[in-house]
Order: structure tokens, then sequence, then C-alpha cells
């Protein structure tokens, strides 16, 4: 008589209850495997108790009636031929090619259990019980393990046949459930003793749930798409296929996602993500693509060059996403042609992000490709961004003077200074290179602290000269009107350096006050208390120009010829010109014109009263050294009641 050991069993039943507390704790997704899953796990349970029940009223046989003993054991025996059975559907199933298994696949199961329900008992062929209720042990376990072998073989040879279109999870895991069960079933079929089957179900329990936890770590809990750490793995597999079609990696995101949030809620906002998270998935085949959600409205696909082309039409033509003629999704595309394998998957999506911000706002072409240009601009930009600091702290910004002349006396009244970069290696690098750059990251506030103070430092070192003096404006980027405490400081410097207010000037363009009104109206006021003139840069460049000069306090107007070029010989040009240098004269506000290139041009503004002229028909920017020949020629000698510029 063989002496059971039941604590495998006992342990395999601790280990299925405490994965089921876990998961009611913290569910996890398991999408169309979920059934088939708990299915899995009752059947695990249900065999352990069998089995456990089985041992247990065979100790006591005496009193146990053996219908009773006989219908325990052959419920035990019934779920021991489901189990592999069970495992290979949810190895199909999780490989995601087909949904069930074929029929004849379920035939080796139904064939053991109809052994056990109907021959067994007439036969006692494959196991019976004795009168004092000793178990007669028949060849089940021989049949046991030759359906077992049938299940896992055939469930091993379909992974091994799809794993290029498995997840790397997904693939490990089921060949460890297939090599438990291989092991532990095989152990059972020689040492009956230690009764294994539901321990090596349990185990497999374990894994399969310890697998699903950590992939769906790599899951977007909003839309169910992989995140972009599993989109990286799936790249790799695919670019390992070894395809001849090209492979692309598409970025793609909604247009106004944050005014659509805004308008409609966040809760609106999910609901267009996750029904473009579902229309990736019909159309996406895992078998030659792959997708994720990298964040917010952005997505990221790697599929054939080959199928994007065939379905670019279809692509643009938005499908139906839910929107609205009030609030349309539009949605806009970056595409990089990988044609470098070995680089880092990021990088291929960063590439791809790059062309997106080209079409980004763009309704008509919203499908922007990479070229090596954008590449090589964006490793400048991020080589400047690297180097900005240290050129701070190294003196590397330099600052120009360009003149603004009298045009009535042609004589220096003032000038503007302008920062440029001289870096050690490359050279001068132009400011539209650099500030566009520093803008977006904040650090503009810190370059035009430095731009201030090396203006004042100039007008101090003109006047310990004895140098003559005009004012010098300074141009503030939005970020510095943010400064709470920015005129505190400006007057601050003043005082250490000892400049009077009145010949520093603070230049704030068009286009800055337009986009806060509000605080920059306050800033602007708080300044100009303190006793700063304020210049209104680059007016006429924007929509709302007359809206601005109607609200914004300024004391003086500047104007660029760039956007009237041509005015000579354009008639419109020149009177939409002479009518905002009329509409100036009559606010009282002096007005400085910039760009001026030509005698011409120049001419033209005399004869309409034009008080100061800037541009290169006067001079360049010039280095301070410069700028200080050109003042002790040029500089304007006013007296106090001709006195032009406001101070």
């Amino acid at each position: 008589m063989i002496d059971y050991r039941i604590e495998y069993e006992i342990s395999a039943i601790l280990i299925l209850v405490i994965l089921m507390v876990y998961f009611l704790v913290k569910p996890r997704r398991f999408s169309k495997q979920l059934n088939l899953f708990i299915f899995y796990c009752v059947a695990v349970f249900f065999i352990n108790i069998t089995d456990i029940a089985t041992v247990v009223l065979g100790w006591h046989h005496a009193v146990v009636p053996l219908w009773l003993l006989y219908g325990t054991n052959a419920l035990y025996l019934c779920l021991g031929f489901m189990l592999p059975c069970l495992l290979a559907h949810y190895v199909f199933v999780a490989v995601g090619k087909k949904r069930n298994l074929p029929y004849l696949m379920y035939v080796p199961a139904l064939i053991g259990i109809l052994s056990i329900l109907i021959i067994n008992p007439f036969t006692g062929f494959f196991m019976s019980f004795s009168a004092d209720g000793s178990y007669i042990r028949g060849p089940f376990n021989a049949l046991e393990l030759i359906v077992g072998i049938i299940y896992l073989g055939i469930s091993l040879g379909y992974v091994l046949r799809n794993r290029q279109s498995i997840a790397r999870e997904t693939y490990y895991t089921i060949l460890a459930a297939i090599l438990i069960n291989v092991i532990l079933g095989g152990i059972q079929a020689f040492m009956p003793a230690y009764l294994l089957t539901g321990f090596g179900g349990a185990l497999t329990v374990a894994v399969i749930y310890l697998s699903v936890q950590s992939y769906n770590d790599q899951v977007d809990s909003l839309t169910g798409l992989p995140s972009v750490e599993a989109f990286y793995l799936d790249v790799c597999r695919l670019l390992y296929k070894k395809d001849n079609d090209p492979l692309c990696i598409i970025v793609m995101d909604i247009q106004r996602f944050s005014t659509i949030n805004m308008l409609l809620g966040w809760k609106k906002g999910n609901d267009f993500l996750i029904r473009i998270g579902q229309l990736i998935q019909q159309k996406i085949d895992l078998e030659w693509g792959t997708y994720a959600r990298m964040e917010s409205d952005h997505f990221v696909i790697c599929v054939p060059l080959r199928r994007l082309e065939e379905n670019k039409e279809q692509i643009l033509n938005n499908p139906d996403l839910g929107g609205s003629k009030a609030f349309p999704i539009v949605l806009t595309y970056g595409v990089y042609v990988i044609d470098d394998p070995n680089l880092p998957v990021a990088l291929m999506c960063d590439r791809a992000l790059l062309a997106l911000n080209t079409v980004k706002q763009n309704y008509i072409g919203r499908m922007g490709w990479y070229t090596a240009e954008m590449g090589e601009r964006q490793l400048a930009e991020q080589k400047i961004l690297t180097e900005m600091a240290s050129a701070l702290s190294k003196e590397e910004f330099i600052i120009q003077l360009q003149p603004v002349f009298d045009i009535e006396k042609n004589c220096l009244a003032s000038a503007e200074a302008l920062v440029r970069w001289h870096h050690p290696v490359e050279g001068l690098i132009p400011p539209n290179d650099f500030i566009p750059l520093f803008e977006k990251n904040g650090f503009i506030r810190l370059l035009d602290h430095y731009t201030f103070n090396a203006s004042c430092a100039i007008l101090a070192d003109w006047r310990n000269r004895g140098l003559p003096m005009v004012p010098i404006s300074v141009n503030l980027s939005q970020v510095s009107f943010y400064n709470v405490n920015l005129g505190k400081e400006m007057k601050e410097t003043l005082t250490r350096y000892d400049i009077p207010q009145e010949f520093i000037h603070i230049e704030v363009t068009e286009s800055a006050y337009m986009e806060e009104p509000k605080k920059m109206m306050a800033t602007i006021k708080e300044l100009q208390a303190d006793g700063f003139i304020i210049l209104l840069d680059d007016f006429g460049s924007g929509y709302s120009s007359l809206n601005v000069l109607k609200d914004i306090p300024v004391d003086i107007l500047k104007i660029d010829l760039e956007f009237l070029r041509g005015f000579e010989e354009n008639d419109k040009a020149e009177k939409i010109l002479s009518a905002v240098i009329h509409m100036a004269q009559a606010l009282g506000l002096p007005m400085v014109v910039e760009g001026i290139d030509s005698e011409g041009q120049l001419a033209f503004l005399k004869s309409r009263g034009c008080e100061f002229g800037q541009g290169y028909y006067y001079a360049k920017p010039l280095s301070v050294i410069d700028f200080e020949g050109m003042l002790q020629l040029h500089h304007c000698s006013y007296s106090q009641s001709e006195e032009r510029i406001p101070k």
C-alpha cells in the first residue's frame, strides 16, 4: 500500500488562495484570456481538493462508503485529463492566432474522461478499490501521461512555430508552464506517492499570473495598448525577422487635444484616446507590426513601409473617432523610415517626433517625414542647450549695440543692446539659432538678466571715462515679465552701477503682450511707475496691433520696415506707413523705424516727420568699442527744451 504525501497539494491550495486574494485586491488585465484563466484556476483548485479528499477518505475507508471514495477519485482523474487540455487552450488563445482549439484536439481529453466515467465502472481496468478500501492501481497514470504529452507537445510545437509573432513575456511564460508540467507529470508517473499533478497546476497558475502582472506593468491602463518599453522590445523583434520590406516608425497625435480636454472635459478626451487605441488594434496585426501609447495623446506604430504607402490616403482621411463638426478629431503623423536598424528604438521614435513637429497645427499636410537635415538641426540645438549654462558663466555672450539716429538732426540718439554668442569653436552663433530655444526652456530669463547687467556696466564705464551717454534699450522676453520681482531687481542693478533710470529703456514685443496681456499689463505699469521707459517693439507685425496700442501703456513705438518692404514702389504700403506715423504723432508717441537700409527710405520717413531711425543705412550692430567711436563723433547734444527721447 502506497503512503501518499499530500503536503504538495496543501501547498498548491495555499498558493492558489494567495493568488486569488491578490487578484481581488489588485486585479490585472488578462484581456481575452481572463475567463479561460479563471476556469483553469478553478480546475486546479478542485483537482487538489479532490486529490486530498481521496487520500483522506482512503485513510478512513472503514467508515466511508465505497461509492464516495470511488466517485471522489474519479472526479480527480477526470480533472487530471482536463488540465493539459485547458492549458493547451490557453496557449492557443494567448498566442493570438486562434480563439479556440480545433475540435479534434478535445478528443484525447474526452477519451480519458469517458474511460473513467463509462468504461472503468464496469471493468475496473484503469483503477478500482478493494472491499477494504485499498486503492488498486491500473494503467491510469500511463494514460494520463500520454494525454498530457499529447497536449503539451501540441502546445510546444504551436508556440515554437509562432515564436516570431509572440511577445517575449508570453513566449517564455508558456515555455515555463510546459516545462513545469512535463517535469512534475513525469515524477508523478514514476513516483505516485508524490501527488504533484495539482501542485504543477498551481505553479502554472502562479507563473502565468506573475507574467501577466509583469506584462501589465508594460500596458497602458487607459487604452490597453502596450507601453513604450514593450514597444521597444517588439520593434527589435520585427527588425530581427529581417524581411525585405523596410520598417517605419509612425508617431501620431491629436491636434488641439488640450483644447478638446478643456472644452469637452477629460472624460471625453479619454474616450477619444480609447477609440484611437481600438482602431490601432483592429488595423495592425502583431505578426507584421506593433504599437503603443507613448504619453498623453501621442501614439506610436511600427509597420512595414509598404503598408503605410498602400494605406496613406485612408489614414489621412480621418477615420470616425467620435468627433463632431464643432470639434473634429484631426490626427497628425510623423514618419521615420528605419534606415539604420542598429539605432536605439527610442532614438527612432525621437526622429519620428521631429517629423511630427513639422506638421503640427497644419490641417493640410498632416504627415511629416524625417530627413537627415532634421537630425542635424536637432544635434545642433542639443549642443546649444548643453553648452548654454557654461557659455553664460564663461561670458561667451557678448553685447553689440546698434545705433538709433535722430532723423532730423542726423545724430546718434540711443542704442539697442543685442546679445550675440561668440562660441570658442563655432565662432559667432546667430541669435535666431539660440534665442527661440532659450525661450522654450526658460534660460532666456538668465540671458535677459545678463544683458541688462552688461548694458548697465557699459553705461557706467562711459560715465567713468567721461564719454557721452545715450540711452540703451534692452529687449526683455515674455518669461522675464512673469518675474514678480522684475522691477525691484532692475532698480537694484541700476543702484549698484549708479545709473539714472532714464538711460535704460525696456523693449517689449507685441506678440509677447498678446499671449498674456493681463500679466504683461500689470508688470509694464509697475515698471513705468518705477520710472522706466517702455518701447513697443515690432508694432504692426501681429494681428491685433491697434488693440495693443490702445491698451498697453507705452512711451515709444518701434516699427520694422520689413513687413512693409518695398513700400517705395507700393502705393498701399506707403499709405499704411504714413498712416501709422501720423497715428503715433497724434498719440504723442515718438517713433523708431527699424530696417532702414537706403537713402530713399530715409528721405520718405523724414518727409513724414518720423523722429528716429535704425538700420544698416546708419550702421550694423557694432561692438562696444566701435560704437564708442561713433558715439564720440555723432552723439546728439540736445538742449532740455528740444530733447526728443522721453526720460
